[in-house]
Protein backbone atom coordinates (compact mmCIF):
# COMPACT_ATOMS: atom_id res chain seq x y z
CA UNK A 1 0.00 0.00 0.00
CA UNK A 2 1.31 3.73 -0.74
CA UNK A 3 1.49 5.67 2.21
CA UNK A 4 2.00 9.39 3.03
CA UNK A 5 4.02 10.68 5.85
CA UNK A 6 4.10 14.45 7.11
CA UNK A 7 7.13 14.81 8.85
CA UNK A 8 6.69 18.20 11.65
CA UNK A 9 10.38 18.27 12.42
CA UNK A 10 11.13 18.69 16.38
CA UNK A 11 15.20 18.12 16.26
CA UNK A 12 16.54 19.81 12.58
CA UNK A 13 19.81 18.60 13.13
CA UNK A 14 19.22 15.36 14.12
CA UNK A 15 16.93 15.10 10.96
CA UNK A 16 19.14 16.83 8.30
CA UNK A 17 22.07 14.11 9.43
CA UNK A 18 20.02 11.19 9.18
CA UNK A 19 18.91 12.72 5.45
CA UNK A 20 22.21 12.73 4.81
CA UNK A 21 23.12 9.26 5.28
CA UNK A 22 19.91 7.74 4.33
CA UNK A 23 20.39 4.36 3.36
CA UNK A 24 17.25 2.54 1.90
CA UNK A 25 18.85 -1.01 2.39
CA UNK A 26 18.00 -0.43 6.34
CA UNK A 27 14.51 -0.34 5.80
CA UNK A 28 13.09 -3.43 6.78
CA UNK A 29 11.74 -6.07 3.67
CA UNK A 30 8.50 -4.80 2.03
CA UNK A 31 9.07 -0.73 2.79
CA UNK A 32 9.95 1.49 -0.09
CA UNK A 33 10.79 4.87 0.06
CA UNK A 34 9.38 6.59 -3.40
CA UNK A 35 9.97 10.27 -2.48
CA UNK A 36 10.87 12.58 -0.05
CA UNK A 37 11.80 16.68 0.14
CA UNK A 38 12.91 18.25 3.50
CA UNK A 39 11.72 22.00 3.65
CA UNK A 40 15.05 24.52 3.61
CA UNK A 41 14.62 25.10 7.37
CA UNK A 42 14.51 21.68 8.58
CA UNK A 43 10.93 22.17 9.70
CA UNK A 44 9.04 19.71 7.75
CA UNK A 45 9.28 16.82 5.21
CA UNK A 46 6.85 15.15 3.59
CA UNK A 47 7.19 11.29 2.19
CA UNK A 48 5.93 8.95 0.09
CA UNK A 49 6.21 5.25 0.88
CA UNK A 50 4.98 1.83 0.65
CA UNK A 51 4.75 -0.10 2.81
CA UNK A 52 2.52 -3.34 4.36
CA UNK A 53 0.96 -1.26 6.63
CA UNK A 54 0.46 1.85 8.67
CA UNK A 55 1.70 0.13 11.82
CA UNK A 56 4.43 -1.17 10.47
CA UNK A 57 5.88 1.48 8.81
CA UNK A 58 5.11 3.79 11.90
CA UNK A 59 7.19 1.62 14.04
CA UNK A 60 9.81 1.48 11.66
CA UNK A 61 10.05 5.66 11.36
CA UNK A 62 9.66 6.08 15.18
CA UNK A 63 13.01 3.53 15.41
CA UNK A 64 14.97 4.73 12.15
CA UNK A 65 14.45 8.47 12.91
CA UNK A 66 15.06 8.45 16.84
CA UNK A 67 12.48 10.94 17.52
CA UNK A 68 13.53 14.13 15.37
CA UNK A 69 10.35 14.03 14.06
CA UNK A 70 6.66 13.23 14.31
CA UNK A 71 6.02 10.69 11.47
CA UNK A 72 2.51 11.32 10.72
CA UNK A 73 1.36 8.18 8.80
CA UNK A 74 -2.15 8.19 5.83
CA UNK A 75 -2.70 5.67 3.52
CA UNK A 76 -2.74 6.78 0.14
CA UNK A 77 -5.40 5.44 -2.31
CA UNK A 78 -3.61 3.80 -4.98
CA UNK A 79 -5.76 5.68 -7.90
CA UNK A 80 -4.22 8.53 -5.92
CA UNK A 81 -0.52 7.98 -5.85
CA UNK A 82 1.77 9.01 -8.72
CA UNK A 83 5.43 8.45 -8.15
CA UNK A 84 8.32 9.70 -10.59
CA UNK A 85 11.66 7.82 -11.12
CA UNK A 86 14.70 9.69 -10.65
CA UNK A 87 16.37 11.32 -7.40
CA UNK A 88 16.68 14.98 -7.56
CA UNK A 89 19.21 15.52 -4.85
CA UNK A 90 22.00 13.68 -3.66
CA UNK A 91 20.52 10.95 -0.59
CA UNK A 92 21.32 7.49 -0.81
CA UNK A 93 17.72 6.63 -1.74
Amino acid sequence: MYVGVIHPVKNPRVWAGAMRTLDATRFPAGHELLSTGTSQAVGRAVCLRRAPNVAELQASLDQLMGGAAVDDCSVVPDEFAYAVSGTAGSAGV
